[in-house]
């Protein structure tokens, strides 16, 4: 993916920036609802996700500034790097007591 060199196969083409959206909803206490929009109603357009963004409650225009802001950029590496340490390499991967119960490599 664009966003993870560790990603050698054109898994989901859009998932770093859904990540990004995802982390900057959530700065709206919108994290869930921004999950819910990208995976259920899957926006063809970064215009239908602004609209249907502001129909659930979040403010478009901070959702752009969080978007494009150095600390989303920086969470997105953090959490990349935490998945590569734990050798999560799909999703959904689960753990449990710290023991990685299932994973499945897609494609």
């Amino acid at each position: 993916a664009e966003c993870n060199p560790a990603i050698q196969k054109p898994f989901h083409q859009n998932a770093c920036k859904y990540a990004r959206f995802a982390i900057a909803a959530k700065n709206q206490n919108k994290y869930w609802e921004m999950i819910n929009l990208l995976f259920d109603k899957k926006p063809k357009s970064n215009m239908e996700l602004f609209q249907r963004a502001e129909k659930i409650g979040i403010d478009s225009v901070q959702l752009a500034n969080d978007y494009a802001s150095k600390e989303t950029a920086v969470e997105l590496n953090i959490e990349l790097i935490s998945g590569l340490q734990k050798e999560i390499n799909a999703t959904p991967t689960i753990f449990i007591n710290t023991k990685k119960n299932f994973d499945r490599e897609w494609g």
